[in-house]
């Protein structure tokens, strides 16, 4: 925040898969993508670069940090949560989940590496899917923290979530990964380097209570490779079956 660009300065960030760059254009304060930490044993490279005599700043205000914790006192029995999109080897340690979101114990999802073969509709699908990490405050606690979602890609920059989510103030704050998951036994895949694209604009968002609930994001760049998923305009007939690929209490991907 507090940013004071001087004329041609910019702000670099080194993410660990990739560079975001800042300038007068970003505005007064803006979020980087997640920054794949354990790439910088001495620690995170933040640099001002001047295009002229020195003068200008910018203040690093927050960072938001992805781990295992204790998640929100919202619900009889607490879940412990494990969010870190960079997570490291051998094997992802699965969270204890919030019962809130499932209807009987356990809940009945696998990782979606155990789906096989690649003709399966639901390995083709997950390929689209993805989570949303965005700086909230939270409505249980009143904390500001991060919170995620799970998300699909509907055109080539553009995801869709749940409007309840966040607010289309928050989702600027926003960024999308499709590649958090693991192998089927849970074990990282090989060449992990999970990528994040940012959330430039919101195109549509309803919270009603009721029917509507939705939240139409616009991403920075198409994200490479991964398929648009068609919208089907007519509501499931009688006797079809329906399955979710989703990032459930931000976990790893899973069906």
């Amino acid at each position: 925040q507090n940013v004071n660009f001087l004329p041609g300065d910019h702000l670099q960030v080194n993410l660990g898969y990739d560079i975001d760059t800042f300038t007068t254009a970003d505005g007064p304060a803006f979020w980087t993508r997640p920054v794949n930490v354990y790439a910088f044993p001495a620690g995170v490279q933040i640099t001002y670069v001047p295009a002229g005599p020195p003068g200008g700043s910018v203040q690093l205000d927050q960072y938001g940090r992805g781990e295992r914790h204790i998640g929100e006192p919202s619900q009889p029995q607490p879940s412990f949560s494990n969010c870190d999109p960079f997570y490291q080897p051998p094997a992802y340690v699965e969270p204890q989940y919030d019962p809130f979101w499932y209807c009987t114990e356990p809940p009945h999802w696998e990782n979606i590496a155990c789906v096989t073969p690649a003709s399966d509709v639901r390995a083709r699908v997950a390929r689209s899917v993805g989570m949303i990490i965005t700086a909230e405050n939270s409505d249980v606690t009143g904390i500001f923290q991060l919170s995620t979602c799970s998300v699909t890609l509907v055109d080539s920059d553009k995801v869709i979530c749940a409007g309840h989510c966040h607010t289309p103030e928050e989702a600027l704050s926003s960024s999308v990964t499709f590649d958090y998951q693991t192998q089927c036994d849970g074990s990282q895949p090989p060449g992990y380097n999970p990528r994040f694209y940012k959330v430039i604009k919101v195109l549509g968002h309803q919270n009603t209570g009721t029917s509507l609930d939705y939240s139409l994001m616009q991403l920075a760049q198409a994200p490479p490779g991964i398929p648009i998923i068609q919208m089907r305009p007519a509501l499931p007939g009688v006797g079809e079956q329906v399955f979710g690929v989703h990032h459930p209490n931000g976990a790893v991907k899973k069906v």
